[in-house]
């Protein structure tokens, strides 16, 4: 099975804020919000994990710290853009050469 990332987490980056996912532990999407820190986790079937996290986001939400740090560099290297040029790089790098 092919392991990709929703293509809205990209965009969500953008916004500064945390990311909630309701996904497979173990898919693209959730090892990149873990690894980058950018926000929860959660199997959408595990219920009373999504309550613990729901209750958290409104405590922190209540108190103001509801917030990310965002890397800058982090959201330019998954910028539509930087990656549709990256990708054109490899098609390049894969066709023969032409005059």
């Amino acid at each position: 099975m092919l392991n990709k990332s929703s293509g809205k987490i990209y965009e969500y980056l953008k916004t500064g804020k945390p990311i909630l996912t309701l996904t497979d532990e173990g898919s693209a999407s959730a090892r990149l919000i873990r690894k980058e820190g950018l926000g929860w986790v959660c199997d959408s079937k595990n219920e009373k994990k999504i309550e613990i996290i729901l209750r958290e986001i409104l405590e922190k939400y209540g108190e103001d710290k509801l917030y990310l740090q965002v890397n800058q560099v982090l959201i330019r290297r998954y910028d539509r853009r930087k990656l549709a040029e990256r990708l054109s790089k490899v098609f390049d790098n894969l066709l023969p050469y032409k005059d």
